[in-house]
C-alpha cells in the first residue's frame, strides 16, 4: 500500500467522512453537512453525538479540510469506525438486501 494512505488509515478524510466516525463507548463523533440560508455556502459540523443521536456538542465549519483536521486532531485516539466495513450492523446486515 502505499505510503501516503497508510498515514490516512485511521483518519476521516474528506474522501471517507460521509461512511467514517470515531466512537468512545456510548459516544460519536462525525461530520455532517449544513448549509448557511443567508450566504449560501455549506457548514461542515463536527459532531459528538449521544448513542440516541442527540447533541452533545458541535462545532461549525466552512471547509471540509479544516472540519476533517479538526476532528482527528481532537477525536483520534477514539475508536475508527469505517462503517463500510463495521460488522456492528448497518446497511450490509439489512434483511432488505
Amino acid at each position: 500500500m502505499n505510503s501516503v494512505f497508510q498515514s490516512l488509515e485511521g483518519l476521516i478524510t474528506p474522501d471517507n467522512w460521509t461512511f467514517c466516525h470515531y466512537k468512545l463507548n456510548e459516544k460519536r463523533s462525525c461530520i455532517s453537512i449544513g448549509a448557511d440560508i443567508q450566504s449560501d455556502e455549506f457548514i461542515y459540523f463536527v459532531s459528538v453525538l449521544d448513542n440516541e443521536d442527540r447533541d452533545i456538542f458541535q462545532k461549525e465549519f466552512t471547509d471540509l479540510n479544516v472540519a476533517c483536521q479538526y476532528i482527528n486532531q481532537n477525536y483520534n485516539d477514539w475508536s475508527f469506525i469505517n462503517q463500510l466495513k463495521n460488522d456492528e450492523g448497518g446497511c450490509s446486515t439489512c434483511s432488505a438486501h
